[in-house]
């Protein structure tokens, strides 16, 4: 992915400790409506820093962030002499930095199976469906429904009399309609909550219902130890799998990542694989 920006050397910086897992993340709010974000483990090198226009509070991005288990540090931008080849950070760093603030708890398992997964090998052959972008991937495994009450799902589906329909994906962009339920519905399980533009914080498009529903992860396969013997051909588990055995190669995606149509979607490329999962 690469480093597009090295603003990140004087950003506000967090990180995330558990398990195997060492990770940081920075974002910087240029000033003039655009904002980018740095990631990465610690004591590797460091990818983003592509500049985007702020279309979501600074504040509500960085609060969905330390919800995932991630503190802020007191030092900010990213120095990998830092840390140790481990991730663990040194007492000081290269420029005599202190890598300081206690390493956040453990982040809780994702509950339930994995979902879906889609991705391409390194050896270009497609897995899980032929997607050119995340957005795609996702839009062909997540349905949305719009309806007058906010019973079970299935029931409703199978109902006759029932007021209910599918919202098809062009029309994500709309607006929330006052005293409408909708359905955010994972891989045909019918099961989703019915949620509407009360149940988030700063919700007004059906998109941002998609969003605060929509987990979506990704791994690099040159990430996963696991993937040396033969890399060409390598293809992860489940992403339950891959979470316990492979925590430390998973970053869970932010949703402008993947979901701003008009920004460009992120593209699926050889290489990275990515799984779709209820939104915790």
């Amino acid at each position: 992915m690469g480093c597009e920006s090295d603003d990140y050397k004087t950003a506000d910086r967090w990180e995330f400790h558990g398990g195997n897992s060492n990770k940081y993340w920075i974002i910087n709010d240029k000033g003039d409506g655009n904002f980018a974000v740095w990631f990465g483990r610690c004591g590797k090198a460091i990818s983003g820093g592509k500049y985007k226009p702020i279309k979501k509070p600074i504040s509500k991005i960085i609060a969905s962030k330390e919800k995932k288990g991630y503190v802020k540090m007191e030092t900010k931008g990213y120095d990998e002499a830092a840390y140790t080849p481990e991730g663990d950070a040194k007492a000081e760093g290269a420029a005599g930095n202190t890598a300081s603030g206690e390493p956040p708890a453990k982040k809780a398992k994702q509950s339930g199976p994995a979902v879906l997964m889609a991705g391409i090998t390194l050896g270009d052959k497609a897995i899980g469906g032929d997607f050119a972008s995340v957005l795609d991937f996702v839009k062909a495994n997540v349905s949305v429904y719009k309806a007058k009450d906010n019973g079970p799902l299935a029931k409703a589906l199978a109902s006759d009399s029932a007021e209910i329909s599918t919202l098809a994906a062009t029309h994500w962009g709309d607006d929330i309609q006052d005293g409408k339920y909708y359905y955010v519905d994972i891989g045909g399980k019918k099961n989703a909550p019915a949620v509407n533009k009360g149940s988030f914080e700063g919700v007004s498009k059906v998109e941002d219902l998609v969003a605060e529903s929509v987990a979506v992860w990704c791994q690099a396969v040159e990430d996963n130890p696991a993937s040396e013997a033969d890399p060409d051909n390598f293809v992860p588990g489940s992403l339950k799998v891959e979470q316990v055995k492979s925590e430390d190669a998973m970053r869970e995606l932010d949703d402008y990542e993947w979901l701003d149509e008009s920004e460009g979607s992120l593209r699926i490329e050889a290489g990275y694989f990515y799984w779709i999962a209820k939104q915790e």
